[in-house]
């Protein structure tokens, strides 16, 4: 196994290898920030019918810029479970669990 690869136990008792992420550098969270601040930004993203992804980027945002890598610091002001997820995969992103890429993807209607 090399430093990428860890044991991971299955529910069912059995081992497989995983292979993990690196934490983002500076710089890879500041790249995912404007990622999040350019979906903010969009003139869609005010209407109600994307108010839940703009609630998760916002939340994403803070969490990035303060480095929170629990999900108990995700602020309970949080009224979507969009929104929410969204904001645990920041949590996730920061540690080192997914590319910073997957917020690119959020659907804006």
């Amino acid at each position: 196994m090399n430093s990428t690869e860890h044991q991971q136990f299955t529910p069912t008792g059995n081992s497989e290898t995983a292979k993990t992420k690196a934490i983002p550098t500076e710089s890879e969270i500041a790249e995912t920030i404007a990622i999040l601040a350019n979906k903010i930004n969009l003139i869609e993203i005010s209407t109600n019918d994307n108010f839940a992804i703009r609630e998760g980027c916002a939340e994403a945002v803070e969490i990035l810029g303060s480095k929170k890598s629990s999900y108990h610091e995700i602020s309970d002001e949080i009224v979507t479970n969009k929104g929410w997820a969204i904001a645990v995969l920041a949590v996730e992103y920061l540690n080192g669990n997914l590319d910073g890429k997957i917020f690119e993807e959020l659907p804006v209607k």
